[in-house]
């Protein structure tokens, strides 16, 4: 009598296993895409807390020889995929800000909306400025209503699959990602 296994016992084996790697390769697709997602919120509060530390700390900005530290700012650009970090300095009129550095959002994941508190939506650009020495927050809009009066934002980052990220942000000085 010969050993061996028959046809449909091999077919089976091969469709349960067929099975089984369309299952993991789905979840790994998810797993990359929400992975990216908390790398995108995460990179988007670094950026702020960089920010809110730089004026917290007095970092100078550019040409400013009065010690009194610069209003350090967050600009998110209209085209949804980047942020810009600026400096200003503190002095009246205020001169125009000086790039610092750019926040670039990759993967496919944009920025899909700023929301106040008040349920005002903000309008592109938005402008987050942190003020020396203490780092207060106040931000700034082209929205119909804008935002300025919110006590906090809430920055929704979406990704091609339409899952969302949020990363808040308090004018108390807090940046939490939800």
């Amino acid at each position: 009598m010969t050993k061996g296994f028959t046809l449909v016992e091999i077919l089976v084996v091969i469709a349960i296993m067929t099975i089984i790697g369309v299952l993991a390769y789905a979840n790994f697709s998810n797993l990359k895409s929400d992975r990216d997602l908390k790398s995108a919120a995460s990179d988007v509060q670094s950026f702020l807390r960089l920010a809110q530390s730089n004026s917290t700390a007095r970092v100078r900005c550019g040409e400013d020889t009065t010690g009194s530290g610069a209003n350090w700012l967050v600009e998110f650009r209209t085209n949804k995929i980047n942020a810009d970090l600026k400096c200003q300095i503190a002095s009246f009129p205020p001169p125009d800000p000086t790039l610092h550095k750019t926040l670039t959002i990759s993967n496919g994941i944009t920025i899909d909306s700023i929301i106040g508190d008040s349920s005002c939506v903000a309008g592109f650009p938005v402008i987050l400025t942190f003020a020396p020495l203490y780092g207060d927050v106040s931000f700034s809009d082209t929205g119909v209503p804008n935002c300025n009066t919110s006590s906090k934002l809430t920055i929704n980052l979406k990704d091609p699959k339409d899952n969302l990220r949020s990363v808040i942000i308090s004018k108390g000085g807090s940046v939490d990602i939800q």
